[in-house]
C-alpha cells in the first residue's frame, strides 16, 4: 500500500504508474496523475498540436527524401498527393502483421531502416495500380476484399 501525495488516499502499489525503465512508481495515484495531465493538455493544447504537426512533417520529409519527392510513374512532385506504395502489392498482408497506417507507417519505415520494397507514387497512380491489379486478379478468378 502507498499513500498518494495528491489525494492522500492509501491505495495498492499497482494503482501508481511506473515512472521509468527501472520500475520506480510515481507518488501520485493513476487517477490523480491522469487528471493532472488532462488539465495540462487542455491548457496547452495548441502548443501540443503544433509540436505534433512539426514532428509529423519532419518525419514525412525524411521519408520522401529517401524514396524520392516525385511519383515513380508520372513524375508528380506535389507532396500533398504523394504517398508510399508497396511495390509487391502486399500492404494489406503486412498491415495485418503489425505494419502501421498513416504516420505510424512512416515511423515503421524509419524504424525498419527504409525497406527496399517501397516506392513513391501519387495517389492517382497508386489507385490506378490497385485497380489494374484487381482486374488482373479477377480475370484469374481471385477477388480482392
Amino acid at each position: 500500500m502507498r499513500q498518494c501525495t495528491n489525494c492522500s488516499e492509501s491505495k495498492p502499489l499497482e494503482d501508481f504508474p511506473i515512472s521509468d525503465k527501472r520500475g520506480y512508481r510515481r507518488r501520485r495515484c493513476k487517477d490523480c496523475y491522469n487528471s493532472y495531465h488532462r488539465g495540462l493538455y487542455k491548457k496547452n493544447r495548441p502548443e501540443y498540436i503544433q509540436r505534433i504537426e512539426r514532428s509529423q512533417s519532419a518525419l514525412k520529409e525524411r521519408i520522401f527524401e529517401h524514396y524520392g519527392k516525385e511519383c515513380q510513374m508520372c513524375g508528380e512532385s506535389d507532396l500533398i498527393v504523394l504517398t508510399i506504395d508497396h511495390i509487391n502489392d502486399d500492404g494489406a498482408k503486412r498491415r495485418k502483421n503489425g505494419e502501421g497506417k498513416g504516420f505510424s507507417f512512416y515511423r515503421w519505415i524509419e524504424d525498419n531502416e527504409y525497406p527496399d520494397d517501397l516506392q513513391t507514387l501519387c495517389r492517382n497512380c497508386n489507385w490506378r495500380k490497385y485497380i489494374q491489379n484487381a482486374q488482373r486478379l479477377s480475370r484469374k478468378g481471385v477477388h480482392l476484399k
